[in-house]
């Protein structure tokens, strides 16, 4: 079966998008280890006579954006905040940081002690590190409600927080649970389509009488973590990209936090992962925006939640001037591959440009599990698909670009106030 171009390249990025998800079995690790550490700060405060703090993730894992690393020895990285209940007035920075170490080491000593396995415990600029040897880290960051936000900004959305930071005297304000809510208002309304496939889906395959009704209710029972959106996927595309292109360059390497951003404020609900890369990488410049800072006209990427604050900021140090244009020249070159391998010249070729990009092992291997012959392929340069796959490959099942992940509680609020 011969498909076109923009149908083997979509599958093909889709299944690679998928690869990338984090391990069941090293999932299933970091939300146990999440649980365990959430439970035992709680009991900490609970046992002082004060009120629980609250565990929760932040950053790539609570976003769905969670890649594998492109070295086999590298480690994940899982970013919690631990919220605790207590006023500025009555804590320095430096004294709950302090605290926080304290709480954690006692946490490696209960480990030891209980024969679990003991993390290794060393301290950040921002956060204390949980280092679990060959699986991952853990950066927890220290953080006090934002109390005199939480009272401007009186709704839902005042999940303002305050974090420490060695090399600031001042506390700095930050909010990554309302920087999650807008991440998801970003995809929404894919995302409720998607929701509304899988429900309509799997009340057919049931044998139901399917109504609208039906759907909706079906649909408001899905969690919304095990959905991966076009966006989500392309997030990973994009930073396995990266990590590839700025190997052995780490002061150059775009930030995830700029890409992810940058992605979401480009997003126009597209619903294909194929389509939505190449509109990301042509739509996210706009978004760079020139402010006068001191005198000077600098690039500015607005953080949504706080426009006071810029993701770009790094581009602004004397020591790497060209951060920018970096990120630019790599943004451009992503846009040149995917339009090379749509215009086709075999799955060989489009194995040569993705396996340069994105690894050629897992290019290869997510093709093989696509059903394509890479050797027969890269021989006679024409693409060669099993009959018993093709339906997948050319994407006709009831909700293309989308892949179920396993659900766990560590998105969002600590493990008893979830």
């Amino acid at each position: 079966m011969i498909l076109r171009p923009q149908d083997t390249l979509n599958s093909l990025l889709v299944q690679v998008a998928k690869s990338l998800d984090v391990p069941e079995e090293l999932h299933k690790a970091a939300v146990l280890e999440y649980e365990q550490l959430a439970f035992f700060l709680e009991e900490l405060d609970e046992a002082a006579g004060r009120r629980s703090p609250e565990i929760y993730s932040q950053g790539s894992f609570a976003l769905g954006t969670a890649t594998q690393p492109v070295k086999s020895d590298d480690e994940y990285d899982v970013d919690l905040v631990y919220e605790r209940m207590l006023k500025k007035e009555g804590k320095t920075q430096q004294q709950l940081k302090d605290e926080a170490g304290e709480n954690l080491t006692e946490y490696v000593k209960h480990r030891r002690q209980t024969g679990q396995t003991v993390p290794e415990l060393s301290e950040g600029s921002r956060c204390w590190c949980l280092n679990f040897p060959d699986q991952f880290h853990m950066d927890v960051l220290p953080a006090i409600p934002d109390a005199e936000q939480r009272e401007i900004v009186a709704t839902d959305a005042a999940k303002h927080i305050l974090i420490t930071d060695k090399s600031v005297r001042c506390w700095l304000p930050s909010n990554p649970r309302q920087f999650a809510d807008w991440f998801r208002s970003t995809m929404e309304v894919r995302l409720e389509a998607i929701k509304k496939s899988m429900a309509e889906a799997s009340l057919r395959r049931d044998g139901l009488v399917v109504n609208d009704w039906q759907i909706k209710q079906a649909a408001e029972s899905i969690p919304e973590y095990e959905i991966k959106t076009p966006l989500q996927r392309a997030i990973q595309i994009l930073k396995r990209h990266r990590d590839c292109r700025f190997d052995g360059d780490p002061e150059n390497r775009p930030a995830s936090i700029l890409i992810t951003t940058l992605a979401a404020k480009a997003y126009s609900n597209e619903a294909n992962l194929l389509d939505a890369l190449l509109n990301l990488v042509h739509r996210m410049p706009d978004h760079i925006e020139e402010r006068e800072v001191n005198g000077q006209s600098v690039a500015w990427v607005e953080n949504p939640i706080n426009p006071s604050e810029n993701f770009a900021d790094r581009w602004q140090a004397e020591d790497y001037p060209d951060r920018e244009k970096h990120f630019r020249v790599w943004l451009e070159q992503v846009g040149i591959e995917l339009e090379e391998a749509i215009k086709g010249g075999g799955i060989h070729r489009v194995l040569d440009l993705l396996g340069a990009s994105l690894g050629r092992q897992v290019v290869e291997a997510s093709a093989k599990s696509l059903g394509y012959d890479v050797q027969r392929a890269s021989s006679s340069g024409k693409l060669a698909v099993a009959s018993s796959t093709a339906t997948l490959i050319t994407g006709t099942a009831p909700i293309p670009n989308t892949t179920p992940v396993r659900g766990h509680t560590f998105y969002g609020e600590s493990k008893r106030n979830r």
